[in-house]
């Protein structure tokens, strides 16, 4: 049985609520999520990830679909990238194009620099263990605009090899906007040899009518040639 460890670590937000997210136009930060802008965040699950795969694990599966968006509108982040741009991103939307394309781009790359990070840390880990350690990113599957919106720059991180497999699960946050299609993300990766696991379930404890759905889901799953179904909040 191969074991795969999920991290979840939500000590920060009690130690520096300054370091919440904060929602766009908001007074104040926005319940007890972080902010992947600060380097402090981003060591913090760097360090737990490290921790875990010291103890000579099968892989890692890093679960985003908890806390998505990763990235919002923090003012010290807002304030950077207005420095670096002049564009202030509390101004802009998806109806303003590529200046908003070239803001979430800008700010997903904070979750990216954490892959980065994970996987350079992991070479030596991996020498010392003698073997490979996978890392797997659980994301919605709504397509890439929409992981780009929350934080998740799929394309670059299976460009800079950062993932070694992608589950997909069914996430509905958008108001019905978006797509559960896996397909696109099915040949972004065909050529990378990264697995892509499909996803069914996400909140289906809390509707016994989504049973029926979520298995016809995973036999759509199947017929598309995915790698492997995961059921995801199962209880």
């Amino acid at each position: 049985c191969r074991i795969r460890r999920w991290i979840v670590q939500r000590n920060a937000p009690r130690r520096h609520p300054e370091w919440r997210r904060w929602r766009k136009n908001a007074q104040q930060a926005d319940g007890s999520e972080v902010c992947y802008f600060f380097p402090e965040v981003r060591q913090e699950r760097l360090d737990i990830l490290l921790e875990v795969a010291r103890k000579g694990i099968d892989g890692l599966l890093i679960g985003c679909c908890r806390q998505v968006p990763m990235l919002l509108y923090h003012p010290e982040m807002i304030k950077t990238y207005q420095q670096k741009t002049g564009t202030n991103p509390l101004e802009i939307d998806a109806s303003t194009g590529e200046t908003y394309n070239d803001w979430i781009t800008w700010r997903a790359n904070f979750f990216t620099q954490l892959l980065r990070d994970l996987s350079s840390e992991l070479v030596t880990i991996e020498k010392e263990l003698g073997k490979k350690i996978p890392v797997a990113v659980r994301i919605p599957a709504a397509g890439f605009f929409y992981n780009l919106a929350q934080g998740l720059d799929v394309k670059q991180w299976v460009s800079e090899n950062l993932v070694d497999m992608l589950h997909l699960v069914p996430l509905e946050d958008r108001g019905g906007r978006g797509s559960q299609d896996i397909r696109p993300y099915q040949e972004l990766c065909k050529s990378y040899d990264i697995p892509i696991i499909g996803g069914i379930g996400s909140r289906w404890e809390f509707n016994r009518e989504s049973y029926l759905p979520s298995l016809r889901r995973a036999q759509g799953l199947l017929e598309c040639g995915v790698d492997g179904i995961e059921v995801y909040e199962s209880e």
